[in-house]
């Protein structure tokens, strides 16, 4: 049986490659996953993530591969639209 800590990780991780969004919601990463915000934010480092301030000061993460930090965040976004 797979480990869940690693699904969770891989989920996270698709989320965060695609194409459409360099930074996701902290609130929709959580619902994918089904976990809280705690455990979320220890998978999302644990993946090389890192967070980020989304439109309306809403809490993102985004890959540090794709969000160096060296490198601005992403611009803000409208609400209720992701990165």
């Amino acid at each position: 049986m797979p480990d869940i800590t690693e699904i969770e990780k891989e989920i996270l991780t698709e989320a965060l490659s695609g194409n459409r969004f360099r930074a996701r919601k902290l609130t929709t990463l959580m619902s994918l996953i089904g976990a809280s915000e705690q455990d979320c934010r220890t998978l999302l480092l644990a993946i090389g993530a890192r967070g980020v301030r989304l439109s309306n000061d809403i809490e993102g993460w985004g890959l540090i591969s794709r969000n160096p930090v060296n490198q601005p965040a992403p611009n803000p976004v409208e609400e209720n639209t992701e990165l």
